[in-house]
């Protein structure tokens, strides 16, 4: 979604239980959800574990007739736990953000050390139309995030809303994983 700047700091969020129940999670987590992170992003060396998402032929074809509702939002069993930890954040976000709207997706992405999210503009009908909010869980001075011609130094434990409609990549220059929660919320 276009925002007036490359990103917008939107509130302080208590992420310690969130972090430690995703550090302790199996690396066959990491592992089950990537045909569907291929099918979203093509190739990306990122690993992501979703909590909900809608694809955007879904979307595509439900704006056709109405608006997007929850319904239409795929929720995998056996997460429900993080997403009890996850509850409390989004609740933060919807102050922030307005309520009446769908949280169309949210994941947990991560960036192993020395990996790349090359230069691009999100193109998706979907992500064009909602808020992409990160919550970084774990990050290191070796993260480099650039937006447009900023970069951005997102701290563990803020929420922060980009412009994903202006140039963007991430590397991971550090020794330490770079997760973080992403939030996407269409009013």
């Amino acid at each position: 979604m276009w925002i007036t700047a490359p990103y917008r700091h939107l509130a302080s969020v208590d992420t310690g239980a969130l972090t430690k129940a995703v550090l302790s999670l199996p690396e066959t987590s990491w592992q089950a959800d990537r045909q569907q992170l291929k099918e979203l992003a093509f190739y990306r060396e990122t690993n992501s574990i979703f909590l909900r998402s809608v694809d955007a032929q879904t979307f595509n074809n439900v704006l056709r007739e109405r608006s997007l509702q929850e319904a239409d939002i795929t929720i995998p069993t056996g997460r429900e736990s993080l997403q009890a930890l996850v509850d409390p954040i989004l609740e933060v976000l919807l102050e922030k953000l307005g309520r009446g709207g769908v949280v169309t997706r949210i994941q947990f992405a991560r960036m192993r050390p020395g990996t790349r999210i090359m230069p691009h503009i999100d193109q998706s009908m979907m992500l064009v139309a909602a808020h992409r909010v990160h919550v970084p869980l774990t990050t290191n001075p070796g993260v480099n995030f650039d937006i447009g011609d900023n970069q951005a130094s997102f701290s563990p434990g803020e929420m922060y809303e980009f412009n994903n409609r202006v140039m963007h990549s991430v590397h991971n220059g550090g020794n330490t994983d770079r997760i973080h929660l992403i939030i996407d919320y269409l009013r």
